[in-house]
Formats: C-alpha cells, structure tokens, sequence
C-alpha cells in the first residue's frame, strides 16, 4: 500500500487532489487558470510551451469555431430580412391598403401598399449597407497575431502568422507593443508589460501585467523569499480584468512584450460575456412605463377615431364609400405616432 507514515508512526493521509477548472468557460475558468501553475494550466489546455500541433489546431477550430465575435457570424439575410419587417409601421400599412382595396379604392390601395413596401425596402438597403460597409472596415483594419506551433509531433516549433480567426484554446502567442489581445490568454512571460484595457475596465490609463511568480524551492544557503499577501486583484470578490496574469480580447498591449497561451475564444471571451450581459432585457424604468401609457393612449384613440368618424360621415353624407376612406387617411394620419 501506497501510505506515507507520520511522525508519530501513524498512517498520514495523502494531500487532497487541487479541484479542476469549471466545466464551462467564463469568469470563473479564468480565475482558475490565473493562479494556476504552468505545469497545471498545460495539462489542463492539453497544450505545451512549443505549441499545438497544425492538426489538433485545425480540430479544435472544428470544434471551437471561428474566434469572432457572436454579431458577425450571426449576421445573414434572414436576420436582416426579420428585422426589416419587424417594424409596426409597415404592417398597419399593409392592413390599411387592404382595407382600401375593399373600399373600392385600387389607386389608394395601391399607393399605400407601395408607401409600406418602400418602408421594408429602405430599411433593409440600410442594414445590407452597414453590413458590408462593417465587413470593409474589418477587411482594412485585418491584422494577424504571431502563433507558436508545431507542424507534428516531435518536430521544431516554428512562429507564423495566421488571422486571428484561426485561434484556438491552447494556442501559444507572441504580442508585442502594438498588437491587438485576440482572445482571452494567461500570461507565461511578459517583459516590461502594458496593456490597455479601458474599453472593459474603464481605466484611463494602461495596467501592467505580468505572469504569476515562481514558487520553487530556495536554493541552499540563500534567503528565503517574503511571504507576498495575496492581492485584492486575483480574489474572487474584485473584478476579473484586474488580475495581472490575464489578458483579454478588446484589449491592446501598449508597450513590452508578452508570452501567452489561449484560454478563451469567440463567443466565450470576457468581452462577448459582457456583451451579452448588455443585450439582456433591462429593468423596466418609469420613463419606459411612461412612454408606453403614451402610445397605448395613441394607439386608443386611433382605434375610436377612426370608427367614429366612420360613423359621422356615414350619417352626415350618406356615402359609405367616402366616409372609410375618410376614417383611413384619420387612421394613417395618426399611425406615425402611435408606431414610434
């Protein structure tokens, strides 16, 4: 039997195993691999400080998926196409026009539902527009990030430049000043390091940032090294971006240079999390609940102006015909209002 036997003679029990990193990516999975040993952080990665292997790069990217952000590969025609017609506008158009068309009105019909249709239309040029307008901006403003990988097993690694996009959990990258974070990563080496990260932290000026220190034993004869406080910024109750040993996607090294290996890409980043957090319904407010009192009230007394002046000149004129495409143009009069 495997025991290990105290002092005392009695059986010692075996130090309890160190817990694992969390099953899904996130806050906590970065606070784990923060503090964690290098020997640990590789194991658990399944990666090394030569790299990853071309082959397994390229499965994990099958896996993993492009590192871009969750807007970009979400955007498509269907996408665009829904919210075109999304709009209450164009849809109170729609019954409008055939309403008119039932009136006995085909010219007014037509010219409403053409109004509608040209509303769908602009609105869905504009979204293509600035779609392909984001995608030339991203194709100028393109930049590559310096990766260290092996071409198999056993062989030399070798440093190359390939898209950000093509960066995987377990890659390990070379930044200098300069360069674009482009995914989260733990620190390995940096020297004379700054980053700046004022776009997820808010802070004006850069932080510095430097992997966690070596705890091996002291040599024979020399000085043990001071027992360090642990800082506020590697606690589980401060913020993750404050923590030196890791670097985050949105951020720019300003000066030095650093050795990292990837912890997170694409939609598990910290700054799509926090994007995320952003595009979650918020808490309705009194200036919310104000508005929408407004527009039912609108859309009220659009709903009883329209037949009661129906009613009104049916009586007063005798010509039905007249009188609805009278209450249709109240009721297109007051549609703008009532859909903003």
């Amino acid at each position: 039997m495997d025991r290990t036997i105290g002092r005392d003679g009695a059986a010692a029990r075996p130090p309890p195993a160190p817990a694992g990193p969390p099953a899904t990516p996130g806050e906590p999975a970065l606070r784990h691999w923060a503090d964690a040993d290098a020997f640990a952080l590789f194991r658990g990665l399944e990666s090394s400080r030569r790299g990853l292997c071309e082959d397994t790069a390229a499965l994990r990217l099958h896996v993993h998926g492009d590192n871009a952000a969750d807007a970009v590969r979400r955007t498509g025609a269907t996408a665009r196409a829904r919210r075109a017609l999304a709009g209450p506008f164009s849809g109170l158009m729609t019954v409008l026009g055939v309403l008119l068309a039932v009136a006995g009105s085909p010219g007014s019909a037509t010219l409403v539902l053409v109004v509608a249709a040209l509303g769908v239309v602009l609105r869905l040029w504009h979204a293509v527009r600035s779609d392909r307008l984001s995608r030339e901006l991203r194709a100028h403003a393109a930049t590559t990030v310096t990766v260290r990988r092996r071409p198999a097993p056993g062989t030399t690694p070798r440093d190359s430049e390939v898209p950000p996009e093509d960066l995987v959990p377990g890659d390990v990258v070379l930044l200098g000043a300069g360069d674009p974070v482009p995914a989260d990563a733990r620190l390995l080496r940096a020297r004379d390091l700054l980053v700046d990260q004022s776009s997820l932290s808010g802070e004006l000026l850069p932080v510095a940032k430097a992997p966690p220190s070596s705890r091996g034993p002291s040599s024979r004869g020399s000085r043990p090294a001071p027992r360090r406080r642990p800082s506020r910024a590697g606690s589980d109750d401060g913020p993750v971006t404050a923590h030196p040993a890791l670097l985050f996607a949105g951020s720019t090294v300003v000066r030095g240079t650093a050795t990292a290996v990837v912890l997170a890409t694409g939609a598990h980043t910290h700054t799509e999390e926090l994007a995320g957090r952003g595009r979650r319904p918020r808490p309705e407010s009194e200036v919310d609940r104000g508005l929408r009192s407004v527009r039912r009230a609108l859309v009220r007394c659009m709903l009883l102006a329209a037949p009661l002046v129906l009613l009104v000149n049916v009586e007063v004129s005798g010509d039905v015909r007249q009188a609805l495409l009278f209450a249709v143009v109240v009721t297109v009069g007051l549609a703008p209002s009532c859909c903003r």
